[in-house]
């Protein structure tokens, strides 16, 4: 029976009878057809299924969502009818088919039929499946367990024919991201940012896509772009949360648009494109918040390399960096490098800022060798280029000399970092931003020597200068007030620094939010003044709010996230909690080691705290081991007379008294001292435990060097 057929039964037949009928109107998805005339009657009843949400205005307080099915419940189908015994073990391999097919029941009641024909078995189902999943979905077995004429993949393919020219494109774009939390306000921040790029880096396809949504007054048109969206959810091919306006697809009708797409790396390079268009510049909020909900897309995106013009590359790069995936960052900035070199020549100022990019990504990586070759090499450049007083070459100087400091050389970072200071002066004049942050960078400096009277006296200059010339609530006056917050706790002005900590945390609140990343380290750096006032469990309490939030923010394996398990650690280690120290040091150490390296410095840095731990714990003979390993590494690394390599050779001069070799703890400790004088000065901190170290072993005690980040 058809439409036409039911529709007079329902005007000249049902309103005369007195009997009770049912009209089961299954599979109306057509969002054309106009169901009205069926259901609008005194009595009878009339059952629909659809996959057009739009039908629920016909019944709002009696109509059920059917999404895909509970995990148990799709099990069930399948081993219903796929002669297969249930079993512990059958359950096991059901449930990861069922997630693979994401729990859709048609997909499932398919392979239950597939299994009932005896094709494979339940264990051979999934790498038939993975290898020929277009052709499991696409065909209907001959002995089909049910009477529904349409497979999956034909089911979203008759929908997909139906779909306008622009709305198959959205779902071009949107099935080659990940397949949850896609931000709908991508395609209006891209379209905003395309009307001032040269249209020859943007694909051609991208471009007659953004700009159908722009009206005659050039502005977005928000109710266009909302029908479209309409028009797709009209068919359930994609879900759409109107709360927090992100686009998301099931996985295997994700796999099944991406099987549809008749030029994907066109498709690709757009979406890329797009990704790269909407990614924020600014430091807000909201920036940081869209620049991480952007990454997971990237990514998946990213699967057979990244593919726009080179021009757009930074953009992608910067999502990297802030995910704090520093290896592909690595290599968009490599890429960026490259084609910049060809296209614009060595010595373009974009040349510059490109090498600029992967000189940094050397520092993240811990290649800090590598880092230094690149930026002598930027210096050199940038002077030749832009001349020695032009303040990109005083910012490529001070990026040097952040190089050196690196390599624990900051003796030659001071001396480069004064010279910038006195060229700043001169040029921008000493109420300039950029001499503000010369001069806040020539005080780090002095901190990293040990000479924290002469820092303390800098930023408390740099400080009223920002205060005044930027505003009390700017965030590099908030910066100020924390490194000279920090440099009070070196000189052992605790309480002086924990109540400007305080001020500054409650300011970064008021001004980014609760959970932006300055904001968390105002938080760690906060905790650690707790520590240095004994407040231990203030400080642990803290500092499991961070990790906790960081955890959510930024993700378990963001590097920012795994420095707070390292000083969490150290808190507990504070508290006499050592297991706990060490099972938390254990976990950032795997952590560490997949995502940075074997060699990274803060891998070698979670290594030695947790030889330490060993230490506490009384294991001094797996301390030592490891002890032993992190020296070789850091020397060979960082050199040997880096302040790193030097605090490993303390630890394991502490070491080898803990296990009574007080001869070799003896000259160690006294080969350290020699070397501290040398690199960093008699009246470092650093020196100054060497020379208390030799005195406590001839007094049979031992003091720990351990460490935190203060970030």
């Amino acid at each position: 029976m058809i439409y036409s057929q039911l529709l007079i039964f329902v005007r000249w037949g049902a309103p005369y009878t007195k009997e009770e009928w049912l009209l089961f109107l299954d599979n109306a998805d057509d969002p054309l057809l106009d169901l009205k005339p069926y259901i609008m009657w005194p009595h009878g009843n009339v059952l629909i299924t659809t996959r057009n949400r739009e039908v629920h205005v016909h019944a709002p307080d009696c109509n059920i969502r059917v999404d895909k099915l509970e995990l148990d419940d799709a099990v069930e189908l399948l081993l219903r009818g796929a002669t297969v015994e249930k079993s512990s073990e059958t359950k096991e391999i059901a449930y990861e088919i069922v997630q693979t097919l994401g729990c859709l029941a048609l997909a499932v009641n398919q392979a239950r039929g597939f299994l009932a024909q005896d094709i494979c078995n339940l264990s051979e189902y999934l790498p038939i499946y993975m290898q020929n999943r277009k052709k499991i979905l696409e065909d209907k077995l001959i002995q089909s367990t049910d009477d529904y004429e349409h497979t999956v993949y034909t089911t979203w393919t008759i929908s997909f024919n139906k779909l306008s020219s622009p709305a198959a494109r959205l779902l071009e774009l949107l099935c080659f991201m990940h397949h949850e939390g896609i931000p709908s306000c991508i395609f209006e921040d891209a379209w905003k940012i395309c009307k001032k790029k040269d249209g020859a880096v943007i694909p051609t396809s991208l471009l007659t896509f953004l700009f159908n949504f722009e009206t005659v007054d050039s502005t977005w048109d928000l109710l266009r772009f909302r029908m479209l969206v309409k028009e797709i959810l009209s068919f359930s091919l994609v879900e759409f949360n109107t709360n927090i306006r992100t686009f998301s697809l099931n996985q295997l009708v994700q796999q099944w648009a991406q099987s549809q797409c008749r030029h994907p790396r066109e498709v690709i390079r757009s979406t890329q494109t797009l990704l790269s268009l909407a990614a924020p510049s600014g430091e807000s909020k909201d920036d940081f918040v869209m620049t991480l909900s952007l990454l997971p897309h990237l990514q998946a995106s990213a699967h057979t390399g990244i593919d726009v013009h080179f021009t757009l590359l930074p953009c992608l790069g910067l999502i990297y960096e802030q995910g704090g995936m520093f290896q592909e960052c690595g290599a968009v900035y490599e890429q960026m490098r490259s084609n910049s070199q060809k296209e614009l020549g060595l010595k373009h100022i974009n040349t510059l800022r490109s090498m600029d990019n992967v000189a940094r990504t050397y520092g993240h990586l811990g290649q800090h060798r590598d880092a230094l070759k690149l930026r002598e090499k930027i210096l050199a450049l940038s002077s030749q280029i832009q001349g020695e007083k032009h303040p990109d070459t005083l910012g490529s100087m001070n990026n040097l000399a952040v190089a050196y400091s690196d390599l624990g050389q900051h003796r030659s970072a001071l001396e480069m970092k004064e010279q910038v200071l006195a060229l700043s002066i001169q040029i921008q004049g000493e109420e300039h931003p950029k001499t503000l942050t010369s001069m806040s960078n020539l005080a780090v400096s002095y901190s990293d020597l040990g000479q924290h009277k002469d820092a303390l006296k800098l930023e408390q200059q740099v400080l009223a200068l920002r205060a005044q010339v930027q505003g009390e609530e700017h965030p590099d006056t908030l910066t100020s007030m924390d490194n000279l917050a920090s440099t009070y706790s070196d000189l052992g002005q605790h309480n002086d620094a924990l109540k400007m900590k305080e001020q500054v945390l409650a300011l970064r609140k008021n001004i980014l939010g609760d959970e932006h990343p300055s904001t968390l380290i105002i938080m760690n750096n906060l905790a650690i003044t707790y520590s240095d006032l004994g407040h231990h469990k203030d400080a642990l309490k803290l500092k499991e709010q961070v990790l906790t939030l960081r955890t959510r923010v930024l993700g378990e394996k963001h590097p920012l996230t795994i420095i707070s398990m390292h000083n969490l650690a150290f808190t507990h280690s504070h508290l006499g909690q050592h297991k706990d120290a060490m099972k938390l040091e254990e976990q950032a150490l795997a952590l560490k080691r997949q995502l940075l390296g074997e060699e990274h410095p803060d891998t070698l840095c979670t290594l030695n705290n947790l030889a330490s731990t060993y230490s506490n714990l009384s294991q001094h003979k797996d301390a030592l081991k490891l002890m032993e390993q992190v020296l070789a590494l850091r020397t060979r690394i960082l050199g040997k007379e880096h302040p790193e390599t030097l605090e490993s050779m303390t630890n394991l001069a502490f070491t080898y008294s803990y296990l009574g070799q007080h001869k070799d703890a003896l000259d160690l400790h006294e080969q350290t001292l020699g070397m501290r004088m040398r690199v960093l000065g008699l009246e470092h901190p650093d020196t100054i435990v060497s020379l208390q170290s030799i005195g406590y072993l001839h007094n049979g005690m031992t003091i720990g060097t351990d460490g935190e980040n203060s970030c």
